[in-house]
């Protein structure tokens, strides 16, 4: 048994060391025990640090255990840190542990981290086994942002004659956000394989948002096979935006769909090698002279003058008496004699009417403006909106946008100006520490002539300011509000 102590004091620091070691032998069976522990102070920091060690041999067979501490801390941080060891040997075949936390605090940044990995092997002859399970945990902050990830996986390995086949499991979690916006992934993959061949299944989980409206939900599956250094792939992706546009896709060789019955499955229809295949197609009333249309199809009555009957030409050319359509049509160009009539449409090109029922509005959205300064610090955003219709009716204007202000040093006093058509309308907000968001609107009535003026402008002094998706929406029409 020995045991020292050391201590050394000066003007600038100060240490305090304490040593001590067990260790018992009878033939060849050895156990020891040690510990150190150490404290260090001086005129920028303070550290601990603890180390304690445990070990039994007996020949060649070993079993270890160790822990490590260490506790820090300065002016602008404080770091707390553990490390834990297991392992145990016997012939050369293992089985070991080592586990960790480490938490960081910064005046910038708070960080928390934690992992273990737990493994065995084993050897016989020329085989060698391995199994293992790793996992990794991370938390992190600052002032805008936050940051929450864990990553696990399973692997087991056997080594045979210079091959090795592995199965493996593996799991990405990860959280995202800041001010502007917010991410959460998730991946996992499942792999096996033999040697050059493998096969995987990997799921992936995905949604996204920001404040600027962006919106996204992806979920998908991808399987992958790989032999003689040729890779296959099949797989499903789901998907929808903001628009509430969505998409469902699929890759494979073959697509089928089944009907469960009380006889087992009956396939209802499958698409492969390009072409699709229906089981059972029901037609109500149909009559087909040729089993493939190389040239036309027509009614029984059809005379050829094209009043009487119906027709359809390989070359695209129809004529028909009546059409109801109950879907989209798409055509470069035509010509309407009477009445047109629908519930909704677009026109890319000029309209002219000789009048309109109904409301018309247009909408502006411009860039983003900001400024930061010490002193007086503004940041404004000027829209002109210019009708091109020369009518009469006045029209209404809305203006509006998304604050941001925040001191630098502390609380201020913002002003936000929002002029239409040189009226005016002012706010004034009081903001604390941390800043402050809000928004401003304006509106404006009985405005004639194509062109309005509008602005926004943001004012304070030793702030940060700026102006967020400024919009102004112009309207005009003969409804009646009550």
């Amino acid at each position: 048994m020995t045991q020292e102590l050391a201590t050394l004091t000066t003007e600038q620091e100060a240490q305090a060391t304490a040593i001590s070691s067990l260790q018992v032998t009878v033939g060849k069976n050895t156990a020891d025990i040690t510990t150190v522990t150490k404290a260090v102070a001086d005129n920028n920091k303070a550290q601990t640090t603890a180390l304690a060690a445990v070990k039994a041999t007996t020949d060649q067979n070993t079993a270890d255990i160790s822990t490590e501490t260490t506790a820090r801390t300065d002016g602008d941080s404080a770091l707390g840190r553990r490390i834990d060891s297991l392992k145990v040997d016997v012939d050369g075949n293992t089985a070991s542990r080592d586990a960790g936390i480490v938490g960081n605090v910064t005046n910038a940044l708070a960080n928390f981290m934690a992992f273990s990995d737990q493994r065995v092997t084993f050897a016989v002859g020329e085989t060698k086994t391995m199994a293992e399970i790793s996992e990794a945990r991370k938390t992190a902050a600052d002032a805008t942002s936050a940051v929450a990830e864990q990553v696990t996986t399973l692997k087991a390995t056997v080594e045979n004659d210079g091959k090795t086949n592995a199965a493996a499991i593996t799991r990405i979690d990860k959280a995202v956000t800041d001010l502007e916006s917010a991410t959460a992934t998730s991946i996992e993959q499942v792999t096996a394989s033999i040697g050059q061949t493998n096969a995987n299944v990997q799921t992936t989980s995905q949604a996204v948002a920001d404040i600027n409206g962006k919106l996204s939900a992806q979920w998908g599956v991808k399987v992958q096979v790989e032999a003689n250094g040729v890779k296959r792939i099949a797989g499903i992706q789901l998907g929808i935006d903001a628009t509430g546009s969505s998409n469902f896709l699929i890759s494979a060789d073959t697509f089928a769909v089944y009907n469960p019955t009380n006889n087992g499955q009956e396939l209802v229809f499958a698409a492969t090698g390009g072409q699709m295949f229906l089981r059972s197609v029901f037609i109500q009333d149909g009559s087909i002279d040729n089993g493939k249309i190389g040239n036309y199809i027509q009614s029984s009555n059809w005379d050829g003058t094209g009043n009487v009957g119906w027709h359809i030409n390989k070359s695209g050319y129809a004529t028909f008496n009546g059409v109801t359509v109950r879907g989209t049509i798409y055509a470069t160009d035509g010509s309407f004699k009477g009445r047109v009539e629908a519930t909704s449409g677009s026109f890319k090109g000029t309209v002219e009417a000789t009048s309109f029922i109904g409301d018309v509005a247009n909408t502006g959205v411009y860039p983003d403006s900001s400024n930061r300064s010490n002193n007086a610090v503004s940041t404004s955003v000027a829209m002109t909106y210019f009708d091109s219709s020369s009518s009469v009716l006045n029209k209404n204007a809305v203006v509006e946008s998304l604050i941001y202000v925040r001191g630098i040093t502390g609380a201020v006093t913002s002003t936000v100006q929002v002029t239409i058509a040189g009226n005016v309308r002012t706010f004034t907000y009081d903001v604390p520490i941390g800043g402050l968001w809000f928004t401003a609107r304006h509106a404006a009535t009985g405005m004639g002539g194509q062109r309005i003026d509008a602005s926004i402008v943001v004012s304070s002094s030793n702030a940060t300011v700026a102006i967020y998706a400024p919009t102004i929406t112009v309207t005009r029409g003969t409804g009646s509000f009550s």
